[in-house]
């Protein structure tokens, strides 16, 4: 256990630490109960030797402030935040697991809860981008398939932390200008790997690449190395149809993959529009039975 962030510690006089039920390059995620209201909690805590680094602690803040902004349903609460040593965010506790665990225990998502969760996640950054934040880090691992007993299982988006606040220009047109490729490489957009100017496109893309590998089981764009990965996210033809999906859902996937963001969805309000139309196919099926999963647990 990290010193000052372990099982039984009480921060603040108000938050217990339970278990741990989460572990990443960042830190550690722990089951919590506020003591004075008597509530369960999730407790992001900051591995110590990073607390000591300006940028991993300008990270981990931003992340908490972002997340705090937005109120959503399908973005994660954050409830409380601290930045003293030891610094620790406070956040809903979900039950479920990520749809990268999902992906690596079953393989393929089926269609009809692909829709669910793409329409879900689109909502997520349309209120997102609305506020003027670029999430730039969607990915399976930061998309979390939390059950709900009303409604069999609810998308929330996960990790702001190199969330970036867009820029006003010419047009009022919303982009930024990153100092440097941030990302997961496999999931970055071209322009992010080339350091250009950022807006919705980019996580439209990033949708796309999940979504595809959600579908097929496997990335659209990959190479030996992540180096190799993003020269083909940059340079390759699109990816080929998947077979078995249905071509209305496709075309609208490798729209999100266009390699320009001009050819891409104006935004994550179109592109979910896009999808709407095609829920009802699927209306037989029951979109809201309970995921089956395999424990509790909150991705760093």
């Amino acid at each position: 256990m990290e010193p000052g962030i372990e099982e039984g510690t009480l921060l603040d006089d108000r938050y217990r630490v339970g278990r741990k039920i989460g572990e990443g390059g960042m830190g550690a995620v722990f089951e919590g109960e506020n003591t004075i209201l008597h509530r369960p909690v999730a407790i992001k805590a900051l591995r110590p030797q990073l607390a000591l680094d300006d940028e991993a602690l300008a990270r981990f803040q931003r992340e908490a402030e972002v997340t705090s902004s937005l109120n959503h349903p399908h973005i994660v609460a954050v409830l409380d935040m601290n930045f003293r040593a030891p610094p620790y965010i406070v956040m809903e506790l979900l039950e479920g697991e990520s749809l990268r665990a999902r992906l690596l225990r079953e393989g393929t998502v089926a269609q009809a809860r692909c829709l669910v969760i793409a329409t879900q996640l689109l909502s997520a950054l349309a209120e997102s981008h609305a506020r003027g934040i670029l999430h730039r880090d969607v990915k399976p691992a930061n998309v979390f398939l939390a059950t709900n007993a009303a409604v069999g299982f609810s998308t929330k988006l996960l990790d702001f932390g190199i969330a970036k606040l867009t820029e006003l220009k010419a047009g009022n047109k919303r982009i930024t200008h990153p100092s440097h490729i941030v990302g997961s490489g496999a999931y970055m957009s071209p322009e992010q790997i080339m350091a250009q100017p950022l807006g919705p496109a980019t996580d439209i893309f990033s949708v796309g690449v999940l979504l595809y590998e959600a579908l097929s089981g496997a990335k659209p764009f990959v190479g030996d190395d992540v180096t190799v990965t993003m020269a083909r996210i940059v340079a390759a033809e699109p990816p080929p149809a998947i077979e078995g999906v249905l071509p209305p859902l496709m075309k609208i996937i490798l729209r999100a993959l266009a390699r320009e963001p001009k050819q891409r969805f104006e935004s994550a309000q179109e592109m979910s529009k896009a999808l709407e139309p095609l829920l009802p196919r699927f209306s037989a099926m029951n979109l809201h039975s309970p995921l089956v999963m395999e424990d509790r647990t909150v991705p760093i």
